[in-house]
């Protein structure tokens, strides 16, 4: 029996969605060719930005981005990004004149002039995610190992991706606080032991 034809992924960039959902984190995807329209829909409906692929340095971000996916809701798929590749996405969504030289770390002093502003992305986490990770990795074998330095993938909405977080604090048996591994500037939150994933304890964090 013959294969089905599968059609391939567009990887050449044509657009980036990109913006912060209701809790402040930073989210941005690139869309191919065949899906642009699709994702500007989205992008709206989202109130997110758009920022069309067209230089070398817009397609030096987007090589850095995930791809991202149009749902039949017509919502889209945008994972979470780092602070300063955000920031970076910012800076270039303002006119040239206004636009900064890309820097070696994290910045927290840009936002945007469009009509729907994106908040200024935080201060850099590279100078405080050691405060937060644990020196062992701290991978649990299972949810009953899960304790305090553990790491384990949380989530924020069933369409947001899971992401490492870091345990700080256990509240009674089953309630722990957590703080995101990437994004430590962010407000610790709380999750029930069932709603964390595990990473495999061969792997890294």
């Amino acid at each position: 029996m013959a294969k089905p034809d599968i059609a391939p992924v567009d990887t050449d960039p044509a657009i980036i969605v990109f913006g912060r959902d209701r809790t402040g984190k930073p989210h941005a995807s690139f869309f191919g060719c065949g899906e642009a329209s699709l994702a500007e829909k989205a992008a709206t409906l989202m109130e997110m930005q758009i920022l069309p692929v067209s230089t070398d340095e817009h397609r030096a971000v987007a090589a850095q981005l995930p791809p991202g996916r149009v749902f039949a809701s017509g919502r889209a798929f945008v994972p979470l990004v780092r602070a300063e590749l955000y920031a970076r996405l910012v800076d270039l969504s303002q006119p040239v004149s206004e636009q900064k030289p890309p820097a070696g770390s994290g910045r927290s002093d840009l936002g945007s002039t469009q009509k729907n502003p994106v908040e200024a992305a935080p201060t850099s986490t590279a100078a405080h995610a050691s405060e937060i990770s644990p020196a062992t990795g701290g991978l649990p074998c299972s949810w009953a190992d899960i304790g305090v330095g553990s790491v384990v993938l949380a989530t924020t909405a069933p369409m947001d991706g899971w992401y490492e977080s870091v345990v700080t604090d256990v509240k009674g048996h089953d309630l722990f606080v957590l703080k995101w591994r990437d994004w430590p500037d962010e407000p610790a939150f709380v999750r029930r032991r069932w709603h964390l994933g595990l990473l495999h304890p061969a792997g890294g964090g």
